[in-house]
């Protein structure tokens, strides 16, 4: 699961973002909410000068509770949770939301009307830069409700980009490997495949895990597209 996690501040570095720490789905969640500040703090330097970062407020659930939920396909309880976060980091100050969570998206997008404060949403990122890039098709890879739910499909289609995503058995194992399963076994990052090859005839998107690290895909343009 990718997304765009880069927070631009426009008043010379003060603008506060709101975390809620879901994480991000090719890694654990806590590491993955721990990843999106690291990569806030390191941009942040980069787009506003030496030790200069947004300021950031981060607030989190145990997974548990948004997985009793998401399991039971009970969406409306996870935006609640959601808004309920996005409550409690407003009350801080926070101008900005950013959750570092792709399968939480399909809550997002109930209530994002609803929402005190804006959301950075990283479906919509994908869709921008895939569209200055000129990519035709993208591979979805994540948790099972990511694979198979909304979230990047309407955003993707809403730019004219096409996409695809692993067979069933395939995303079995991917779903195991990135959340488990208690019922099954935990797939090794070698036992999933290296390519998968799109309707364009080759492959468009490589993902190519390696040990010690959550992979990184490269979508391609389609030569034919």
């Amino acid at each position: 699961m990718g997304g765009v996690e880069i927070v631009r501040s426009g008043d010379g570095g003060r603008g506060m973002g709101g975390v809620l720490g879901e994480g991000c789905d090719n890694v654990p969640k806590h590491i993955g909410a721990a990843l999106c500040y690291r990569t806030i703090c390191v941009e942040g330097a980069a787009l506003l000068g030496r030790h200069a970062r947004p300021e950031v407020t981060m607030h989190t659930y145990p997974l548990s509770d948004y997985m009793r939920h998401i399991d039971a396909g009970r969406w409306a309880e996870v935006s609640s949770m959601l808004l309920d976060s996005a409550e409690k980091l407003r009350r801080t100050g926070a101008n900005l939301l950013i959750c570092p969570d792709n399968t939480a998206h399909q809550a997002i997008d109930l209530v994002r009307e609803q929402s005190p404060l804006p959301w950075l949403h990283i479906a919509e990122e994908i869709a921008k830069v895939a569209g200055e890039r000129h990519f035709h098709r993208l591979l979805i890879l994540g948790t099972k409700y990511l694979m198979e739910g909304p979230v990047y499909p309407t955003k993707l289609r809403s730019r004219g980009i096409e996409y695809d995503i692993p067979p069933p058995d395939e995303r079995k194992q991917i779903n195991i490997l990135l959340i488990g399963d208690a019922d099954s076994p935990r797939p090794t990052l070698d036992q999933l495949g290296s390519w998968h090859e799109l309707p364009c005839g080759r492959p468009c998107v490589r993902k190519r895990p390696t040990h010690g690290s959550s992979g990184r895909a490269d979508a391609r343009r389609s030569p034919d597209r």
